[in-house]
């Protein structure tokens, strides 16, 4: 028709307003034209109107729900508007008809795994699998993330290297099919991918992570140590890796080189403290009293907040080092205050006692040790 031939002309020429307006006189006087509708939904796209487009196209599958493109891109509009639930109904119904469409069933699969609905998606996956469709390693390593997610990591393992015989460069794949490994306590086979991985890429800092914690359960100290090393090195490790490699280095009797570690870490919230923490008390118990003060400057010196607990902790561990270093009245002092919050603390009445003994106040460490006993 010469409406028809208008519209293309418009069309071709950019000027889609003037092609809707014929094409909508068009539709009026001949209903039954479903292409024009498809058409215009199109067009209506074409001016960013995505809201008149789902109309028309919506309109469109109701008239005719044989219209399959029409419903495909009615689901591809819903998917870009995250309205996951409404494409989801419409892929369905679009396979339920025609089976065959791959990219639709690619689509629902998606949109299952963003659902996070993995068994319906599975059963997607394997039917696009099965299929004369393309992309069968981008199933297989979405089919692996879902076995994944349900828990399934030997499944996962298996589908992870169909994927990689598609994309064997892929480090996404590698990771996953390590991850697959370590989630089935089998660390050992995870080894080989990751320093592989490693050797091309050095500067990723989870490998360096998995790496380390692949040798820490094994109880292989040394080897962590040096991958943690490694990674500091090499400029990618962080205050969590920081405060292990201190830790290694304490047990490993390197107490000075520990302590260059812990005070490269970041100590900004409660848990970083609290290793600190728990490294200070360390030194304390080793008689490193200069790295335990050391440690103590710099948790007062942090911005993180400490817990009632932690602060209670840190002048306690404050008193040993006074006491250590022959400050005793301050030390008895600062316990003096602790037995204040809690007087039958019977840890620092034990040291109030020792301190007491050593200046020869027997009597006074006679009554400590006796409330310890009372205590305990």
């Amino acid at each position: 028709t010469s409406r028809r031939t208008l519209a293309s002309l418009y069309i071709e020429l950019e000027r889609y307003p003037e092609a809707i307006r014929e094409l909508q006189v068009l539709l009026k006087a001949k209903p039954q034209l479903h292409d024009v509708r498809l058409t215009l939904a199109n067009l209506r796209l074409q001016l960013g109107d995505v809201e008149k487009a789902i109309a028309q196209l919506s309109e469109l599958i109701t008239l005719d729900p044989e219209q399959l493109d029409a419903r495909e891109n009615l689901a591809g509009l819903y998917l870009q508007r995250e309205e996951t639930d409404a494409a989801v109904a419409e892929l369905r119904e679009l396979l339920r008809r025609a089976p065959d469409r791959h990219e639709a069933r690619r689509n629902l699969a998606n949109a299952l795994l963003q659902q996070q609905h993995y068994p319906e998606a599975i059963v997607q996956l394997n039917a696009w699998i099965d299929g004369n469709g393309d992309a069968k390693g981008e199933a297989w390593a979405a089919l692996a993330f879902a076995y994944r997610c349900l828990g399934h990591a030997d499944i996962a393992e298996d589908a992870y290297r169909q994927a990689l015989r598609y994309d064997p460069d892929s480090e996404e794949l590698r990771m996953g099919l390590i991850q697959a490994l370590m989630d089935q306590g089998e660390p050992q086979r995870a080894t080989p991918l990751i320093r592989r991985l490693l050797e091309r890429d050095p500067v990723r800092p989870e490998l360096w992570r998995l790496l380390v914690n692949v040798d820490l359960i094994a109880q292989r100290d040394d080897d962590a140590i040096v991958g943690l090393e490694s990674a500091r090195r090499f400029g990618v490790g962080d205050d969590e890796s920081l405060l292990t490699l201190g830790d290694l280095l304490v047990e490993k009797g390197l107490p000075a080189t520990a302590l260059e570690r812990y005070l490269e870490a970041d100590i900004n919230d409660s848990a970083s403290i609290g290793r600190l923490l728990r490294a200070t008390e360390s030194f304390v118990v080793l008689g490193k009293t200069s790295q335990a003060q050391r440690l103590l400057d710099r948790i007062a010196e942090s911005d993180g907040p400490l817990t009632g607990e932690q602060q209670r902790r840190m002048a306690l561990a404050k008193a040993q080092v006074l006491g250590s270093t022959g400050h005793d009245q301050e030390a008895l002092e600062l316990y003096s205050k602790l037995l204040g919050e809690d007087a039958l603390d019977a840890h620092v009445l034990m040291a109030m006692g020792r301190l007491h003994q050593r200046k020869g106040d027997l009597s006074e460490a006679l009554i400590c040790y006796e409330r310890a006993g009372r205590a305990d």
